[in-house]
């Protein structure tokens, strides 16, 4: 396979062309289902969700640190847009509409605090299908920075490697940022994508936990033993419950969400690298500059075609 077949194009935020190609493997673009009815909310916030206002290195850094600092800047205010299913019949929202419609429903950022509307984000997860990809994402509790420090990313990408190397799936592309996780995968049907994430998100909570322990960072513990206070029978809790899946339909939105990963690092809202490849906690060294990622990988690109 030439250069230019072998390439990933696309850029993060395009819309997906029209699905008028396959993946290798029996993966054809499904089309756009027809309506359901069914209560589902898609979107993101306009604000940037992934702008955590729970950053503070000083608890995510290192042991010991001071309490977290959650001020957020000068008084502003901003817009949510969500885009409600057209099929949307139950709860008398969007019934017997033709046309996707719009909820806006305001933000408010203050000096001190930011007020995020939580409830009515509902993550998406696709009917599980063992020959689709997947585009997966999960967040720290609160959005909070707790994956900052390399040796708490190397509990998570090291977690990635054994759910590969156990051949529970296959890992196209990552990345590790300081408060939430991307990758792609295909997902063996036995446990399949909820119980891949399940035994991802569980095991790897519970390694952070013992490495704070570990460290006798008692202000992190307390964040965390914080977000777990309504759960019974559960001292912390390190993830946001849930997960979004995407279910990768076509080579052009296979490219973007790869573009969208391996640019995550670079984005304004991070800068944490001024080019992917130099960003080690992704799979973009191996993609865009022919080196080892730090765990290994399944080649994407031999599953596009045309």
């Amino acid at each position: 396979m030439g250069t230019s077949e072998r390439s990933l194009g696309g850029h993060a935020g395009q819309r997906p062309a029209a699905n008028n190609q396959r993946l290798k493997g029996g993966l054809p673009g499904p089309p756009v289902p027809a309506p359901r009815c069914r209560s589902m909310i898609l979107g993101s916030w306009i604000s940037g969700q992934d702008a955590s206002t729970w950053a503070d290195p000083r608890v995510w850094g290192e042991a010991g640190g001071s309490l977290i600092d959650t001020r957020v800047g000068p008084s502003s205010a901003a817009s949510a847009v969500f885009r409600l299913h057209p099929g949307l019949r139950s709860g008398g929202i969007g019934r017997g509409s033709a046309a996707c419609h719009r909820l806006i429903i305001p933000l408010v950022l203050s000096r001190f605090r930011l007020i995020r509307i939580r409830s009515l984000m509902s993550p998406v997860k696709p009917i599980f299908d063992p020959d689709h990809l997947y585009f997966v994402t999960t967040t720290a509790a609160r959005h909070m920075s707790i994956f900052q420090r390399s040796e708490i990313k190397q509990i998570l990408v090291d977690s990635l490697s054994h759910l590969h190397k156990s051949g529970k799936i296959k890992l196209y592309a990552f990345v590790v940022m300081p408060n939430h996780i991307h990758w792609i995968s295909r997902f063996a049907c036995d446990p399949g994508l909820s119980g891949s994430v399940r035994d991802f998100k569980k095991f790897t909570a519970r390694q952070i936990v013992q490495k704070y322990q570990f460290e006798i960072n008692s202000q992190a513990l307390s964040m965390l033993e914080k977000e777990a206070r309504s759960i019974r029978d559960q001292q912390y809790k390190v993830w946001e419950d849930g997960f979004d899946a995407r279910d990768i339909f076509s080579t052009n939105f296979l490219r973007q969400k790869v573009d969208y990963i391996h640019q995550n690092p670079c984005q304004s809202r991070w800068r944490l690298v001024t080019s992917p490849e130099e960003y080690p906690w992704s799979s973009a060294a191996f993609y865009l500059a022919n080196r080892p990622a730090i765990i290994d990988l399944d080649d994407v690109r031999d599953l596009m075609v045309g």
